[in-house]
């Protein structure tokens, strides 16, 4: 992995495949703890699955603690325009890097970044395919609640490109009815997605780098997953979706008891 800093100063890690590329590319953008282990594994899992992969520091404006952000001790928060200008000018630096194919533009986020591949797949066309795992539609994300920040009812009808979301039975805070909500908002503004609820999955369910994670790891659901978001990538990075079709899937194991309509 290589770490390389912009002119920004925000800090970019990546990894690639074997062999001289272009590869389709996926941004790997990090949770709440900001760029630790696990994104890092995530980018290093990506590249070996075919992918240039790269992770920004998103953060890279915070000026309090970073350590103390890492330990869920401090928050840094994010606002929309600037979370904009750090994806245009890390797809410059994928641009340059001649391994990596811009044209074939994943962005994935996780946890706190989960609003931003909608965020930017609403104001710009280079975006492929967006991933959200487990995040971006907590509550908050519904209404304006963090300044700077605009409701995703806002940025849904915006978008431009198909959708992959990866969410939990379990989430103690996502729940299951801003699941739907989210099928039907997308729906309503014929946007193509793929969205799978995965069984037994709480909050946060796929790191295994800390001990609190591992809390919170669930092996069942992980590579699932994993599986789920990785054919998201292939098929979208190759064609296979026709941006002319209005692809919908939709695939949940939830138990029956449990409330999962809005």
């Amino acid at each position: 992995m290589k770490e390389e800093t912009l002119t920004s100063g925000m800090r970019v890690w990546s990894a690639q495949p074997e062999g001289p590329g272009p590869f389709p590319t996926v941004v790997i953008l990090h949770e709440r703890y900001g760029p630790v282990q696990y994104t890092f594994n995530n980018v290093n899992r990506m590249a070996q699955e075919g992918f240039a992969a790269f992770a920004p520091d998103m953060f890279h404006r915070h000026t309090g603690d970073r350590k103390r952000v890492e330990a869920a001790e401090d928050r840094a928060e994010l606002q929309d325009a600037l979370s904009v200008t750090d994806m245009d000018e890390l797809v410059d630096h994928i641009k340059g890097a001649g391994y990596a194919d811009a044209d074939r533009l994943i962005i994935a986020g996780y946890c706190q970044t989960g609003r931003t591949p909608m965020v930017v797949a609403s104001q710009r066309d280079y975006v492929t395919g967006a991933v959200i795992m487990h995040g971006g539609i907590y509550n908050w994300d519904f209404e304006t609640k963090e300044k700077g920040q605009e409701s995703i009812v806002g940025l849904i009808p915006q978008l431009s490109c198909p959708i992959f979301g990866g969410f939990g039975e379990l989430d103690e805070i996502i729940p299951l009815p801003n699941v739907w909500t989210f099928r039907r908002m997308l729906e309503e503004s014929r946007k193509s997605y793929d969205i799978q609820v995965f069984q037994g999955a709480v909050h946060s369910w796929m790191n295994t780098t800390t001990e609190a994670a591992l809390k919170r790891y669930r092996a069942e659901a992980t590579e699932p997953a994993w599986q789920a978001m990785l054919n998201f990538c292939r098929e979208i990075t190759s064609g296979a979706w026709d941006s002319e079709q209005l692809i919908c899937r939709f695939d949940s194991s939830v138990e029956p008891h449990r409330e999962f309509l809005p």
